[in-house]
């Protein structure tokens, strides 16, 4: 079954009937290379179309076109290119869009140890242990303000290393595509916090941050230059008051605490313990102790110790 195009021509010159011609003569197969294809003409529209035209032999200013129709072959061959062409652009498109993603990539080379560059360990509440292992880990956080409640979390949490590497989380490469471009300017903080085994799921435990620092991003992943040391901080202790007794209030976070008082800082100092009692509240939850307000003044602390 043949391709037909339809349409009155009435254009003057020869060149684009030779245009045409040589146009569809492209979609003939080549069993029939150089074959024109057939021109059919009504008697009465050729008439009709060269009425006023004045279309005398020898005049090549003016040619009078009737109404065509070109009957071209189908050729099964010539689809197949055109899929062909069509395909192996749309490869290219691809491939190019692949290349462009990538060039507009932007990554943090999310590590605290690079000899010669930055060395930036992690340490226990002391100050002085450095973090080993899986149940310790580090994440990258990110916001465009100095605000602490603004930093939103980067996907991807690292452990720690053990050994000769204790204080440094394994390195990866963090991508940053979704949140920023290139050349922008951010600010990062890195949190590290203990990981806690509580029934069903292992929970956060005390945690950590380090001051934040600026970084402008590029194309190439970014080193984070400025960061310094910093250590876990233990859970904080606040105090209500209510009539004649106060209480004093600190959230759980899986550890075993002690609660003691003294009358006096002065060396030696005694130290006395003050009963929790046997059913605390669970992980997360505040654990509150009531006391009565007496004489002399008291001074509290709590100890903690890792189950």
């Amino acid at each position: 079954m043949g391709l037909k195009v339809f349409g009155p021509l009435c254009l003057p010159g020869t060149q684009f009937r030779k245009s045409i011609t040589c146009l569809l003569r492209l979609r003939e197969p080549r069993s029939q290379k150089g074959r024109r294809a057939r021109r059919t003409t009504g008697p009465s529209n050729r008439a009709g179309a060269c009425r006023n035209q004045g279309e005398r032999p020898g005049n090549p200013t003016a040619h009078c076109l009737p109404p065509v129709s070109w009957d071209v072959p189908h050729d099964p061959t010539w689809v197949r290119r055109l899929w062909s062409w069509v395909i192996g652009w749309l490869f290219i498109g691809i491939q190019m869009g692949g290349v462009a993603t990538a060039q507009q990539a932007v990554t943090i080379d999310f590590r605290n140890h690079i000899p010669g560059v930055l060395d930036a360990p992690v340490f226990d509440l002391d100050g002085s242990t450095r973090l080993a292992g899986e149940l310790f880990l580090a994440q990258l956080y990110i916001s465009w303000s100095d605000d602490p409640w603004t930093f939103i979390p980067v996907p991807g949490a690292s452990p720690f290393q053990h050994g000769e590497k204790a204080g440094y989380w394994v390195p990866r490469q963090l991508d940053l595509s979704d949140f920023v471009a290139p050349g922008d300017r951010i600010l990062v903080q890195v949190r590290a916090w203990e990981l806690v085994q509580v029934f069903p799921f292992p929970q956060r435990g005390i945690f950590g941050a380090s001051r934040p620092i600026s970084l402008v991003l590029t194309n190439f992943p970014v080193p984070l230059l400025g960061l310094e040391s910093f250590k876990l901080q233990p859970e904080s202790l606040w105090v209500k008051r209510e009539g004649d007794q106060f209480i004093v209030n600190w959230v759980n976070k899986g550890a075993r605490y002690e609660l003691q008082v003294t009358s006096s800082l002065r060396p030696p100092i005694a130290w006395s313990v003050v009963p929790l009692g046997t059913n605390l509240p669970g992980f997360d939850e505040v654990i509150s102790v009531t006391n009565k307000i007496v004489e002399p003044m008291r001074f509290f602390r709590l100890q903690r110790w890792r189950r």
